[in-house]
């Protein structure tokens, strides 16, 4: 049952790629959605490395303030 739904669903998807095929330039608002897409992604990234250094900071802040006591018992 599972091979027969993968043949076909693999017989639509061979009939439908020569339809993304086009030719020449593209008109329109592809560009704008272009933009948009790659504009989420780099808030996703930019939030990403905003939370890894702030988890940085706070992991060398523990580490210091474990270490401080330590080294005025000596």
């Amino acid at each position: 049952m599972r091979g027969n739904i993968l043949q076909a669903m693999s017989l639509i998807l061979a009939g439908a790629t020569p339809a993304l095929a086009s030719f020449g330039i593209t008109e329109g608002f592809t560009g704008v959605f272009i933009w948009a897409f790659c504009g989420y992604c780099a808030i996703i990234i930019v939030s990403q490395v905003i939370a890894a250094i702030n988890s940085l900071i706070v992991n060398a802040r523990k580490d210091t303030v474990k270490e401080a006591p330590e080294s005025q018992a000596r």
